[in-house]
């Protein structure tokens, strides 16, 4: 099965934007945030979050960046909940979709913009994908936004694997896998994951772990009842120890 990212995600990898979207993204004002888990059933959920910085904001006005948001958020599949975003430098959306099945993400086809898929081949998750981001124009985008705020868009890729990671070229945190996209060149992305340790697997290793305790505990209380019998045996009267109070001799 094959998981491709879908139509909305797309749009910014450079496919048709209007005047005031292309600006915002050739400006680097923008913050986009792909938040994703894939799931032992094959299917995925997570969180997409589409931003403007505050001060781009003020520039080009609260609908045109309102706008961008909606452009990026429409037709993204599963969406059970959205919620405003704003971390106090980029203001937005963030919505959340669950339980997308891998053949509905893959039904937006290629992009030569950007591509992302996940295979579940064998007793593995293989992650390809390319996403190409045009080199930003910021001086010429927004001249009245100061440099910084020109200069600070983020574009980030998350994913969340069922099984241990073995080999990826993102930055990894336990199961997941991310990467932080950069401007004017295409990012190339790569990962392999392991499936899930299924139930019997994890139970039966559970009770070899058990059955080794009760061995060692065993062991342990073999060697105590050993040690206590051979100090008792050591204070015995017959084996020549004077009893106390005892003179040692015999007395007829």
């Amino acid at each position: 099965m094959v998981v491709a990212i879908s139509p909305a995600l797309r749009r910014i990898g450079g496919i048709t934007l209007s005047a005031v979207l292309l600006t915002l993204c050739l400006a680097g004002c923008v913050k986009i945030s792909l938040q994703s888990t894939v799931l032992s059933d094959d299917t995925v959920s997570g969180s997409i979050t589409a931003a403007v910085h505050h001060e781009a904001i003020e520039v080009i006005g609260p609908m045109e960046a309102a706008e961008f948001v909606d452009t990026l958020m429409d037709g993204v599949p599963g969406v059970y909940s959205d919620e405003p975003y704003d971390d106090g430098t980029f203001v937005g959306r963030t919505a959340y979709f669950e339980h997308i099945s891998l053949a509905e993400f893959s039904q937006s086809g290629d992009s030569e913009a950007a591509a992302l898929e996940i295979v579940h081949s064998g007793d593995r998750y293989v992650l390809t994908g390319e996403w190409r981001l045009p080199d930003l124009d910021t001086q010429r985008a927004i001249p009245q936004v100061d440099e910084p705020v020109r200069e600070s868009a983020e574009f980030t890729i998350a994913v969340t694997f069922p099984g241990d990671v073995v080999e990826h070229n993102g930055d990894l945190s336990d199961k997941t896998v991310t990467w932080h996209l950069e401007t004017g060149r295409t990012n190339v992305m790569s990962a392999q994951a392991l499936e899930a340790e299924s139930p019997e697997v994890a139970w039966t290793v559970l009770w070899v772990l058990l059955a080794v305790v009760v061995l060692v505990v065993i062991a342990l209380l073999f060697q105590l009842r050993r040690h206590s019998l051979g100090r008792a045996g050591r204070g015995n009267p017959g084996n020549g120890v004077t009893p106390p109070g005892g003179t040692g001799r015999d007395p007829f």
